[in-house]
C-alpha cells in the first residue's frame, strides 16, 4: 500500500467507494493472471470508459488518483 501512497493512487469498489481491503486486493492480483495469459486484459483499458482491467471488471474495482 505503501507504493501506491506515495503516486497518489487508491485502489476503490466502484459500488460504494470504498477503499478495498487486504484480502480483495489479494485475491484482484491473482485475477491479474488472467490479464497475463494473452495480454488482452492490460490492454482493456485503452478501450474502457473507466480505464479498468480486466481483473477490475471481474472485482468491480477501479483505481482512482487522489
Amino acid at each position: 500500500m505503501e507504493h501506491k501512497r506515495m503516486v497518489g493512487i487508491r485502489l476503490i469498489r466502484v459500488a460504494d467507494g470504498q477503499v478495498v481491503g487486504f484480502g480483495m486486493a489479494f485475491v484482484r492480483n491473482l485475477c491479474h493472471i488472467l490479464d497475463g495469459f494473452c495480454y488482452l486484459g492490460y490492454l482493456w483499458p485503452l478501450s474502457d470508459d473507466k480505464r479498468q482491467t480486466l481483473a477490475d471488471k471481474i472485482m468491480n474495482s477501479i483505481v482512482v488518483q487522489v
